[in-house]
């Protein structure tokens, strides 16, 4: 197996673990989330790590016109899910956009390193 398809299999053994937690004990989920999400760090840098280790992988393997359109499509299923959630999402909407200047320029970085990306991987 490929480094990707290894990624795969476990995203899919992964999502059939939540999805069984989900229906049986839903209170468990919810409990490690909490757990997880406690201290801001920990999840900010367990990301972190795990998009280095998988975007090493997936940079390897296809081209940055792909990624960006995977991107995107997982972008709108994302936001496509959370819509249903549309009105207990206002106040964290409102508290993001008027968060901390740091917190903003953070995300504007992201944002801007990955439009450099997409020019890079286009027109270089």
């Amino acid at each position: 197996m490929t480094p990707i398809e290894i990624i795969a299999l476990i995203a899919g053994i992964l999502i059939i673990i939540k999805s069984l937690i989900w229906i049986a004990k839903p209170k468990i989920g919810l409990k490690v989330a909490e757990k997880f999400f406690k201290n801001p760090a920990v999840p900010i840098i367990t990301y972190l790590i795990l998009v280095l280790i998988i975007g090493f992988y997936v940079f390897q393997e296809l081209t940055i016109a792909q990624i960006v359109a995977v991107l995107l499509m997982s972008s709108y299923l994302i936001k496509m899910v959370l819509s249903a959630y549309g009105k207990e999402l206002m106040p964290l909407m409102r508290k993001v956009y008027s968060g901390t200047t740091w917190q903003k320029w953070f995300v504007i970085l992201v944002m801007l390193i990955i439009v450099g990306i997409i020019g890079w991987g286009l027109f270089i």
